[in-house]
């Protein structure tokens, strides 16, 4: 299936970023260079419109990707959520891999660079943006997401993830400021199956031991499974949460002990946790299950978390490094209805 996702990936890139992405520079390039270096840009342009909710105008200038990036392919700054992105992008024609090993290290050097504000490292695409780096060098708010983006189906090596979290272990040494966020081919194959301007997220989930409360607004609550949160993650991110709360802040203390519950005693995770509140434009329960509230299944519409998220993200984290641990890991939700609520009532909730 890699090959067709990989076709389908390839036209919609094709669609929103054929005449807007730079290639001044690849004049003198064979046609196949051209077509990758086009492809891997769009793929840095696509990563900051899901990731930042960038506009497809400030996507594509970000994009950095020349000769001498340093390994850096798209840089931007949301002021609003205070967050530098900072991308590497590479273009998989038969959809199969990931980022070798190489590319990493030159990414994770030229990070270090522009950390150091060296800019006679970078070209001139980088260093017309060297402002607002420092702006957001200078702002004591700002957190710095790596970004690793790529139309293979692979994970990450082990060697390639390795080299990265020592990097962000090294760089998080006072206090959490660097995360890392990797796109490949199935999360932007989601994406662009929810459409390129972000339709709602529509799921289902089985609820255990679930309760309901019916006045003044219809709200349903109860357990869900440790791995549910992680596959919502996996295929959502960042569009599952309220923009408030988008920024997954990583192995803080805080949420280094959620880790370690989630590896060591996850069947106790419930208990040491206060768990996710989302919102839903409605909510059905369906048929299947009867009226047992021993498990329950409902269809959510128009579904945002807007409390949790750093619970969310450790069971994430976890799930990626040791999936069968959290397998007997349940976690909190209740999933309030918006369907004949006033005005405003969702603003009221998030705050």
């Amino acid at each position: 299936m890699s090959i067709i996702h990989n076709r389908q990936i390839k036209s919609t890139l094709e669609k929103n970023f054929r005449d807007l992405i730079d290639l001044s520079d690849c004049n003198r390039r064979s046609e196949s260079e051209k077509s990758n270096s086009f492809f891997s840009r769009s793929l840095a342009a696509l990563a900051i419109k899901i990731l930042a909710d960038a506009s497809t105008e400030d996507a594509v200038r970000s994009v950095t990707d020349s000769f001498n990036d340093n390994g850096i392919d798209a840089i931007f700054y949301n002021r609003n959520e205070k967050i530098l992105y900072i991308v590497q992008a590479k273009w998989k024609q038969d959809g199969s891999g990931s980022i070798e090993l190489g590319d990493t290290l030159k990414y994770l050097e030229g990070f270090k660079d522009l950390l150091n504000l060296d800019k006679d490292k970078f070209g001139d695409k980088v260093k017309a943006l060297f402002s607002t780096i420092e702006e957001a060098l200078d702002d004591v708010g700002t957190r710095f997401m790596l970004v690793i983006v790529y139309s293979g189906k692979q994970d990450l090596s082990v060697d390639v993830k390795a080299r990265v979290e020592t990097r962000i272990k090294e760089l998080n040494d006072i206090s959490e400021v660097v995360t890392l966020r990797v796109l490949k081919q199935s999360n932007l194959y989601n994406y662009i199956v929810q459409g390129m301007q972000g339709q709602p997220i529509d799921v289902d989930l089985a609820l255990f031991e679930w309760g309901q409360c019916q006045e003044p607004y219809q709200a349903f609550y109860g357990r869900v499974s440790a791995l549910d949160i992680a596959e919502l993650w996996s295929t959502y991110y960042p569009h599952l949460f309220d923009p408030n709360i988008r920024m997954f802040l990583g192995e803080t203390d805080v949420n280094q002990t959620l880790i370690d519950t989630l590896r060591h005693e996850p069947e106790k995770f419930w208990y040491f946790n206060n768990g996710i509140t989302a919102l839903s434009s409605s909510i059905k329960k369906k048929s299947i299950g009867g009226s047992s509230r021993q498990t329950g299944y409902f269809e959510c519409k128009d579904f945002r978390i807007v409390n949790g998220a750093q619970t969310a993200g450790a069971i994430a984290f976890a799930a990626s490094r040791f999936p069968d641990a959290i397998a007997n890991s349940y976690v909190t939700i209740r999933i309030i209805s918006l369907e004949g609520s006033p005005d405003n009532f969702d603003k009221a909730v998030t705050k």
